[in-house]
Order: C-alpha cells, then structure tokens, then sequence
C-alpha cells in the first residue's frame, strides 16, 4: 500500500513539473505512476516550452499589445481578441485622438466587449468625460444587461464627479 502511495505521489509531482515547463500535466501524470522516480527525473531534465512563442507552421510569433486592455496579441492582428478593438485604427489613427474619443467611437461599436470596455473606462474617468454622456444615455437601453447596468453607473460616476 505504501509502495502504490508513493507511486502515485511520484505522478503528482511529474504532472505539477510537467505542467510548469509547458508539457501535459495529464500525461506526465501516467508517466510518474507508471515509471516512478524515473518519471519524474526524466520530466525535470527535458527543456522547458515555450508555448506562445511557436506558431501551427513552428516559426516564431511576434506579438504586441494592444493599446486598450493592454493584452499581447499577434503582431498582423486588426482586432484584439480580448477586447475586440480594432487595431488598424489604432495603428493609422492620428496621434491628435484623445482617448475620450477613442472610447466614444468604441461606445458605437458592434462588439459588446469594447462597448463594456468603453464604458468602463469612461466611468473610471469621471468628471473627464462630461463630454461623453450624450453618447452613454442610449447605451442605459441596450439589450445586454451588463452594458446597460455600466453605463447607468457611468453616468452617475461622471455627474458626480463633476460637481
């Protein structure tokens, strides 16, 4: 009973180093059960993957981050994956954009993500964005609960926050 205790342990500890260098924690797992401390040496003496930086033909991937949510994503993305802005803009747009503009373009964007997003960032600046209250008011009826609920507490972050 001891020894099958032990074993197991020894596949626990590979699947956590396995896992750690970017390799199947699931897998290993079997591995350390079946081999036991030769499992787990051999897992600890292989290198390390580096999973994000390898693409589906095994080149590398630039990447950047997007000037939004501030997420790394590929270099020739147009959009971010995670927020849903749309990189070309950013990149051709001129330096002149303020960023309250930005949000208000975004605020008419069909992705629910940047809008939440915009609506957000417009909340957290406050009394900064009186201008942009106007362009929230219709978002207080959107169809997406969540969007709605942050544009009413945006509203109210930017009114108060003027006086």
């Amino acid at each position: 009973m001891t020894y099958l205790m032990l074993w197991c342990l020894f596949g626990i500890v590979s699947a956590v180093a396995a896992n750690s260098r970017g390799r199947s924690g699931c897998g290993w797992f079997m591995a350390g059960v079946l081999l036991g401390p030769f499992g787990l040496i051999l897992v600890l003496v292989l290198p390390k993957l580096n999973v994000a930086a390898v693409d589906a033909a095994g080149g590398p991937v630039e990447s950047k981050k997007c000037p939004f949510c501030a997420e790394s994503v590929r270099a020739e993305a147009i959009r971010c994956r995670y927020c849903g802005s749309d990189l070309s803009s950013a990149v051709s747009a001129p330096t002149g954009v303020s960023p309250l503009d930005k949000y208000i373009q975004d605020l008419r964007s069909a992705n629910p993500k940047a809008r939440e997003a915009a609506v957000s960032a417009l909340g957290k600046m406050g009394g900064d964005a009186r201008d942009s209250i106007q362009a929230l008011e219709p978002l207080t009826r959107d169809p997406i609960s969540s969007i709605r609920d942050r544009a009413r507490w945006a509203i109210e972050e930017i009114r108060r926050s003027s006086q």
